[in-house]
């Protein structure tokens, strides 16, 4: 039998550990995988969200601008009632800075007035507003511009409309309706501010059409985002981006480390308790073979001899049995001392062995002087019987200097042709070796 060696043990618990390691490791990848995209879907929604009610304000504070232009169409470019209509369109937004009219870019009415004085003047005469307000006369487009340093001071977005009469064969620039709009107020109804509070950080940018560079609108200007997620929209003259990201990146470290000790932890643990029953079940066996085994000669013992027998006479499988044993033992270690007995019994269980040929064949000693061969193996019992007889009666040099030459009793049965239960199998064997021993004892008196 083999016996479970440490270093087995302790090479089937490492590669336990190891296919465990790297299941843990694969685990906590596409667990911070998941984590990541959701994370980021998450972050795509309510970038599309906020984008969506960042058009929907714009649009409506463009939709005044729009209002004055139907009017002043409608009348033919009279300008009737400035300051009552502006009042209704203004109705105390705080986002709106001033709503304004400038026939032939030349603003010359403004709602309201307080605090907007210096928002009088040509537009084209301008240099700061000139290519911005060509733009919109010559492409009818209407434009937002800015966000800007404001004349009046604070920062703002200008939405300039053109204004034209006429059909489309005497088509006339009239000029322009304006709304000029406060930053950050046009954005409180968006509420971009709640993002900070479901712990990202964002930027609501542009690029700038003189400089081409960004020019953030809203938002943390201390810096690049990490791994932002941007949806973008367009606006009059340009397209404004918003960009979101968690302030400490998409995944939550915190979490994954703590899954990670715990993984590892449980990694750990299972080969060490796999050693352990590695262990234990190691030494269990040992002692079975331990007792399954003849502690002189090494070979099995009767305690295995009869499970055996048991085990093949219930499965009825054919054996056969072969009973040995030395004659007149006694003798030897009357004469040359129990250890040149040892020694005899040594050398002929070494003998014995070979005989053994296959792994379904078995070699035991069951008593002081007795031998048994159990052989499922396909061989001839007569001619085994016939060289093992040849083999162990070699002249055998106990202690180094006392020859002795061997005699034998065998005896054999084959079940189930002798007997239909190992018992009978045994006396069978049993008795044809005891004729044997008592037959060769008559001959040499």
């Amino acid at each position: 039998m083999i016996v479970l060696k440490d270093n087995k043990a302790v090479v089937i618990s490492i590669i336990i550990f190891c296919v465990l390691f790297a299941c843990a490791v694969t685990f906590v990848n596409i667990y911070v995988g998941n984590q990541r995209n959701i994370a980021l879907e998450k972050a795509h929604y309510l970038t599309e969200a906020n984008v969506s009610e960042l058009d929907r304000a714009l649009g409506s504070y463009m939709q005044a601008t729009d209002t004055l232009r139907i009017l002043l169409v409608d009348s033919n470019g009279e300008i009737n009632n400035f300051d009552r209509v502006a009042r209704e369109l203004y109705n105390n937004d705080p986002a709106f800075r001033s709503i304004q009219l400038a026939p032939a870019g030349n603003v010359q009415y403004v709602y309201p007035l307080a605090g907007n004085e210096e928002a009088f003047g040509d537009i084209f005469d301008d240099p700061d507003r000139r290519a911005e307000a060509e733009y919109a006369r010559d492409t009818g487009e209407t434009t937002l511009a800015g966000p800007f340093e404001l004349y009046q001071g604070g920062l703002g977005i200008v939405i300039r409309q053109p204004i034209y009469l006429g059909g489309d064969d005497n088509r006339k620039f009239w000029g322009f309706s304006i709304a000029v709009l406060n930053v950050p107020e046009i954005f409180t109804s968006v509420k971009l501010s709640s993002l900070e509070k479901l712990g990202y950080v964002y930027q609501l940018w542009r690029i700038h059409p003189d400089t081409g560079k960004k020019q953030i609108i809203m938002g943390d200007a201390d810096g690049e985002l990490l791994e932002p997620v941007e949806t973008s929209f367009d606006v009059p003259g340009n397209k404004w981006t918003l960009s979101i990201a968690y302030k400490n990146g998409w995944i939550d470290y915190k979490d994954v480390k703590i899954l990670s000790v715990s993984l590892f932890l449980v990694v750990l643990l299972i080969p060490v308790l796999c050693y352990a029953l590695l262990k234990i079940n190691a030494q269990r066996l040992q002692m079975i073979d331990i007792s399954n085994h003849d502690h002189l000669t090494s070979l099995y013992n009767g305690r295995k001899l009869f499970k055996l027998l048991q085990s093949l006479t219930e499965a009825n499988k054919r054996f056969s049995l072969i009973y040995l044993d030395i004659d007149k033992f006694k003798a030897v270690n009357d004469t040359y001392g129990h250890l040149a007995g040892d020694e005899l019994l040594k050398v002929i269980a070494d003998r014995i062995l070979p005989f053994a040929k296959a792994a379904e064949d078995y070699a035991f000693r069951i008593g002081g002087d007795e031998f048994v061969l159990l052989i499922q193996s396909n061989q001839n019992i007569e001619i085994l019987l016939a060289s093992l007889q040849k083999e162990l009666s070699r002249e055998v040099v106990l202690s180094g200097k006392f020859s002795y030459l061997p005699k034998f009793s065998v005896g054999y049965a084959n079940y189930p042709e002798n007997g239909r239960t190992f018992e009978d199998i045994i006396s069978i064997a049993d008795k044809k070796m005891y004729y044997m021993k008592c037959k060769s004892e008559k001959n040499q008196n």
